[in-house]
């Protein structure tokens, strides 16, 4: 019989490599344990007894193994075991008059008139490099950004000629720093008490996005989810309940290794699109990706192209804004 019509080496390629749970072994020794504390002394009927009590733990222990990732996807797989290293990590606490550092490179989508260009096309496309930090205090309310704007990004090269001919580059602060700082900002995602029980905050999400006639989908989940964990501080229970509440979402597991996971959901929502997000190994938001599947010719973006790239270089506590 071939490989590709054995159902052993079926069930084993699905499988892939199973981790059992602690209590999984606990479980399936104990049956073992017992099952063969009930039998008589030994004789040769017990001994064919005891083989075939041994041999049934065997298969329970396979199934134990086997069956939760036979009939879970990668995704849900992965998510899984985030979940439990994000819900076993140490807060990330932030000392009184302390404040929450991120720092991450960002290439945007920016879309002016054709105009502005001095061109007769309706609208132009370009990319918008950056580097953003951010400190904040939630509790004060505070929130300080500053920003590097680096040379963009053109699809052509007659609209780069362009841009600089009309110096938009000035208009962009194209090589430039810019910090701002905002007293009294109120954000509902940093704010709202969320749940840290997965069902509970499905709900509670689910209920968030419900405004009118719209409701939540897989991929406003996905865009909620990520939200929550960017650029904010949630707890470990909460960031495990979040990852919790992706691992049931249909999304696909596009990348994996021993650091991190990528997964990505595709929709149409205006149009066809493709968001991605990486997470560590503890369930932190390490990067993001939004990709135009079908691209807009009329802005001259092509198909596939990025309309917003983000990487997450750095988190950590700060004592001060310097």
């Amino acid at each position: 019989m071939s490989d590709s019509r054995d159902p052993f080496e079926f069930l084993r390629r699905e499988a892939g490599e199973p981790r059992p749970s602690p209590g999984d072994q606990r479980s399936a020794l104990r049956h073992l344990q017992e099952s063969m504390a009930k039998e008589p002394r030994p004789r040769w009927l017990s001994r064919y007894r005891r083989l075939v009590v041994a041999v049934t733990a065997l298969l329970i222990v396979v199934m134990l193994l086997v069956v939760p990732t036979f009939f879970s996807n990668p995704a849900q797989a992965a998510l899984g075991e985030i979940a439990t290293a994000a819900r076993a990590a140490a807060p990330r606490d932030i000392p009184e008059g302390g404040f929450l550092y991120t720092r991450s490179e960002r290439v945007d989508l920016r879309i002016r008139p054709g105009t502005e260009f001095g061109l007769e096309q309706e609208s132009v496309a370009y990319l918008l490099p950056t580097v953003r930090e951010v400190w904040r205090s939630p509790e004060q309310r505070f929130i300080q950004t500053r920003t590097y704007t680096g040379a963009p990004e053109f699809f052509d090269p007659a609209t780069e000629t362009a841009y600089y001919e009309h110096s938009l580059n000035e208009a962009d602060h194209v090589g430039q720093i810019q910090t701002e700082q905002s007293t009294d900002v109120a954000d509902d995602l940093v704010e709202t008490v969320w749940p840290t029980d997965p069902e509970q905050l499905k709900i509670a999400m689910e209920t968030y996005l419900t405004t009118g006639d719209t409701g939540p989908t897989e991929a406003r989940m996905f865009h909620l989810a990520t939200a929550i964990l960017r650029e904010s501080n949630p707890s470990p229970a909460l960031r495990a309940a979040v990852v919790e509440v992706l691992a049931g979402l249909d999304l696909e597991l596009v990348d994996e290794d021993k650091n991190a996971i990528t997964l990505a959901v595709t929709h149409a929502d205006p149009s066809p699109t493709r968001d991605s997000i990486t997470l560590s190994r503890q369930g932190e938001l390490l990067a993001e990706e939004t990709i135009l599947l079908d691209g807009d010719p009329g802005a001259g973006i092509p198909a596939g192209g990025t309309f917003s790239e983000v990487e997450y270089l750095e988190w950590g506590v700060k004592p001060d804004l310097t």
